[in-house]
């Protein structure tokens, strides 16, 4: 007798975005999922990854093993493609099994994707009280379709659009249901999936997972921005739903390190005080975390003590929107802030110690020329000295997003749209989708290269003539706030770094204060030496210079193993010598070659 279908009220599909190193994106459900389990809906979630095979009939083969009368997917610029794709093979194989599509991509486009894409209905904008009402409207003689607020839907191959929702009170819903990251009961677990332990699977996910929002919504109208000019109010969470939000967040995941995702989390000094108020207790109730969280330069510059509230609380990265290094291009995306602005916050903010900094520079900007757009570089190597090099850089090309108004009128910004729908055919931001006038195409294409040549130069210059002491402490800051500063992409380029790091950052290592002390640690050689038979044994420096070593520095580089002290070394090299090499001579040239990273000392 075979074993009973599993009857589900609806199915969440995920893991569908393109070319993705995330398994998951499940961001959107959690508020749903609290909801969901509050009208006493059932679900669960079938992430394509876990098959065996990524394809669309293992999909189906899932399909057929449940009764579910109700798939959900959310969708973005990254998986809308493979989302149309999924749609078709579902209606082929049940015509009568309702798909539900959010997400900002069908949001700003729901009668083109219900005209184009085998879906039945689109929710737009936040979906927690629509989702209810249309789950309602298919189990429980609820409202009908056409009485829904916030959906577009299709009824006898005609779209409908009903009005939007005016206010949504996100006080009024659940804390989001956190445990669909850590609980086999939400999933669907392929017999013979790729997981064999799918706890496995979910340890990924949840490692993954470290957002957590105190608002939505936006009160800004960047031009490429699609939260900033969609309909929704910007809404706070009240800091009571807030703690409790967090505290269940931290009690799944254990995260070290937290992403408060909001758009602008500092909007309001008033509401970041109360907020850092909180963090803090809730850190003395369950343990100390450090977090990320997006600013607003303007804001900022004329409230820089918000800095050190927020870094007081565990701030370790902060992000600016900056974008660009051109006022007039600031202009024109309407951000609303100015050079002297992102100055003043950057040099505020490269006093804390352990605090980095993230900003984007934008490529392929509107009415920009080539020569235009090299004063942005200029502008963030300035930043990068501002920060004390504390700095991470983002390079993105503009990518017109449907709901933006770039997207609804490139010809106001000089802007030529190269790839129509670009969302099925590339990947924004990486891939060249736009162009302004003033530009080529093939000086568009050399914008990155360029951006990023220049930017490391720049740093691999002024970076290695600092103390050793200062370069570790550096490294030790970008792995400590989680953060990709260009530090980090310099040492990336030389592979003896892995070594020396391992060692500069381990308690074994130590710099001395007093030279005295050096006779008493143990040198260690980290770089190999290389050989040619015209000038014999050498190594290059970190500004390329070529060091020679004579005979006697090759016996003493061999001699620094890290098992044998400089006395040990000093007594050594003098056994049974006619001639004698004095203890200066050997302290100097190991302190020459630490001066260049190529040897540590530490303890045996």
């Amino acid at each position: 007798m075979k074993n009973p279908k599993e009857n589900i009220d609806i199915l969440f599909i995920d893991g569908l975005n393109r070319e993705s190193k995330k398994l998951s994106y499940l961001g959107y459900l959690f508020p749903l999922a609290a909801e969901l389990e509050r009208y006493q809906y059932t679900f669960k979630i079938l992430n394509l990854h876990t098959q065996d095979e990524y394809n669309l009939s293992n999909l189906i083969n899932q399909l057929n093993k449940i009764n579910v009368k109700t798939i959900g997917m959310t969708t973005n610029a990254d998986n809308i493609a493979n989302v149309y794709k999924v749609c078709e093979a579902i209606k082929q194989y049940n015509p009568l099994i309702q798909i539900i599509l959010g997400g900002p991509q069908v949001t700003y486009s729901d009668i083109e994707t219900l005209t184009k894409c085998n879906c039945d209905i689109v929710v737009r904008n936040m979906g927690e009280k629509s989702l209810i009402e249309v789950m309602d409207s298919i189990y429980r003689n609820g409202l009908e379709l056409s009485d829904i607020k916030g959906i577009s839907f299709k009824v006898n191959d005609e779209i409908k659009k009903n009005e939007d929702h005016r206010f949504l009170d996100i006080n009024s819903f659940a804390t989001p249901q956190y445990a669909i990251l850590s609980d086999e009961k939400y999933w669907i677990i392929p017999q013979n999936g790729k997981y064999k332990n799918f706890n496995s699977f979910l340890s990924i996910i949840v490692a993954e997972y470290n957002y957590i929002l105190t608002g939505r919504g936006c009160p800004f109208r960047c031009a490429f921005c699609v939260e900033g000019n969609s309909k929704n109010k910007y809404v706070y969470r009240s800091l009571p739903n807030l703690k409790n939000d967090l505290r269940y967040f931290l009690s799944i995941t254990k995260a070290k390190y937290i992403a408060f995702a909001d758009d602008t989390f500092t909007s309001s000094p008033k509401r970041v005080s109360e907020l850092c108020s909180m963090i803090k207790e809730t850190q003395k109730e369950f343990y100390n975390f450090i977090w990320f969280a997006e600013g607003r330069v303007d804001i900022l510059s004329k409230h820089l003590e918000m800095i050190g509230i927020m870094y007081d609380a565990g701030l370790r990265k902060l992000q600016l929107g900056i974008e660009s290094g051109r006022q007039e291009t600031l202009n024109i995306y309407n951000k609303g802030i100015n050079l002297d602005q992102i100055e003043r916050v950057i040099k505020e903010s490269s006093k804390y110690e352990y605090l980095t900094v993230y900003g984007n520079i934008m490529m392929a900007n509107p009415q920009e020329s080539f020569s235009d757009f090299l004063p942005t570089i200029d502008f963030f190597e300035k930043l990068l000295e501002l920060s004390d090099f504390k700095f991470d850089i983002g390079l993105s090309y503009l990518a017109p997003f449907v709901g933006t108004p770039i997207r609804l009128n490139p010809q106001k910004y000089g802007i030529d749209i190269l790839i129509k729908d670009f969302e099925f055919k590339a990947s924004a931001m990486e891939n060249v989708i736009c162009k302004s006038y003033k530009m080529t195409l093939s000086e568009v294409h050399s914008l990155r290269q360029i951006a990023h040549a220049r930017i490391l130069f720049y740093c691999k210059n002024k970076i290695f003539k600092m103390p050793a002491n200062k370069i570790i402490n550096l490294f030790k800051i970008a792995m400590q706030s989680y953060s990709n500063v260009i530090i980090l992409s310099i040492f990336n380029l030389l592979p003896s770094f892995s070594r020396y790091f391992t060692f500069a950052i381990s308690k074994e290592s130590i710099f001395v204060d007093n030279q005295n002390d050096y006779i008493n640690y143990c040198p260690l050689r980290l770089w190999d030496l290389e050989y040619t038979p015209e000038i014999g044994y050498s190594f290059t420096d970190l500004d390329g210079e070529k060091s020679t070593l004579k005979d006697i520095d090759k016996q003493l580089w061999e001699f620094a193993s890290g098992k044998n002290t400089v006395s040990d070394i000093y007594q050594i090299m003098n056994y049974n010598k006619m001639s004698f090499l004095e203890i200066d001579y050997i302290l100097s040239f190991y302190r020459s070659l630490e001066n260049k990273l190529a040897l540590l000392f530490r303890k045996y």
